[in-house]
């Protein structure tokens, strides 16, 4: 299976466990499970779940290994990005993964000699398959082949959470395309939080909806056949001749 990213990072480890009373019986609990494999000496793992704006939420653990497992349950309101943080026994910490946390559901993370594979309940099935996907089409098919069964799949599978999330995340298309492809239902839906931080929209997402609206090869814009010279929004100026 395809290796997750890897980030070398060095992080204190002065963290904050979960709180107890932030898990709860009800079913917007969501569970890791991280399995560790013979030959890796990670020591624990750090959580830490981020906003929506990108910063860091006051919801972090430090997970000790115990006989090559640990597990964390915590309440969310919300699906959350979040980071997984290995963690060896001087104290360092070396091994990066980032995914989407989601209420409701259980991820299995594995890790293998240094690599990781995520998989789990619906969200993170959906997730690996598209994993398998992508790695068996690129290890066997030319980049025009590859291309082909790539968009082909995401039309298909477009409407799964798990599968939309997993190619925006490892931008495996075109951002254009994979708007193009992705389902409202999905990229409006409970993600769509999540899906800006991947995601920034051009003139044509922003204005193509409007009558008379063009957006023409040499990137110049028009309304109703008029040159538009500039645009501003919010005082940010996101068109300029």
């Amino acid at each position: 299976m395809k290796k997750l990213n890897l980030i070398l990072m060095a992080l204190c480890l002065n963290v904050l466990a979960v709180p107890a009373q932030q898990v709860s019986s009800v079913d917007n609990n969501f569970r890791l499970n991280i399995h560790v494999s013979e030959g890796v000496d990670d020591s624990g793992y750090l959580i830490h779940v981020f906003n929506h704006d990108g910063k860091p939420l006051d919801r972090l653990a430090n997970l000790p290994v115990e006989e090559k497992e640990c597990s964390f349950t915590t309440y969310l309101d919300d699906v959350y990005l979040a980071d997984v943080v290995a963690t060896s026994p001087n104290d360092s910490a070396w091994n990066h993964i980032r995914f989407p946390f989601v209420p409701n559901e259980t991820a299995e993370l594995k890790v293998m000699n240094g690599s990781s594979c995520l998989s789990g309940t619906g969200f993170y099935r959906q997730w690996i398959r598209a994993d398998a996907l992508v790695e068996n089409v690129r290890n066997n098919h030319t980049e025009e082949v590859t291309n082909f069964m790539l968009t082909n799949y995401l039309k298909e599978h477009g409407s799964e959470e798990g599968c939309a999330m997993y190619y925006l995340q490892n931008n495996i298309l075109p951002l254009k395309t994979m708007r193009e492809l992705i389902p409202s239902t999905v990229w409006d839906g409970r993600f769509k939080k999540i899906i800006s931080m991947f995601y920034v929209p051009d003139d044509e997402d922003i204005f193509g909806k409007l009558p008379g609206f063009e957006k023409h090869e040499d990137g110049s814009i028009t309304i109703n056949g008029k040159p538009v010279k500039k645009i501003v929004i919010d005082g940010k100026v996101i068109h300029e001749e």
